[in-house]
Order: structure tokens, then C-alpha cells, then sequence
């Protein structure tokens, strides 16, 4: 599972969070946001398909990411 985190600060801008969301989906990534009341505000990407489509979106982990720190 991947978790990607949203800063707490923006979190009051509802549109930023919807597009991110749509932004996601457009690119075939399935995503759940969870609020503040379930450990985020994030969006939680659990399917091997979204993790997978996520790490195909990023490329390459870059040199200096620790191990297990970029999706495969």
C-alpha cells in the first residue's frame, strides 16, 4: 500500500485535493482519500495495478531515494 500525503496547512483548499484526485484517476491511478479522521489527510493507493501505474507515472527512483522508499 502506498499512502501520498497531503499537506495539513492546504488541506482547507478542497479543489487542490479534488484535482489531485482527478489528476490521479486520469492517468488510470485508483486512489481513496482519507481525512484527518482515518490517519490523513491522504490518498491511500492499495491495488498492485495503482502502485504499479504510479511507479510507471514517476520513473526511475532517483539515486539518493532510500530503498523501499519508491514505488515498484
Amino acid at each position: 500500500m502506498i499512502e501520498l500525503g497531503i499537506d495539513a496547512g492546504a488541506e482547507h483548499h478542497a479543489p487542490r485535493r479534488e484535482a489531485l484526485g482527478e489528476a490521479l484517476a486520469r492517468v488510470g491511478i485508483r486512489s481513496t482519500y482519507v481525512g484527518s479522521k482515518g490517519g490523513g489527510p491522504l490518498f491511500r493507493l492499495g491495488t498492485k495495478r495503482a502502485r504499479a501505474r504510479l511507479a510507471e507515472n514517476l520513473g526511475a527512483a532517483p539515486s539518493q531515494a532510500p530503498a523501499g522508499c519508491w514505488p515498484e
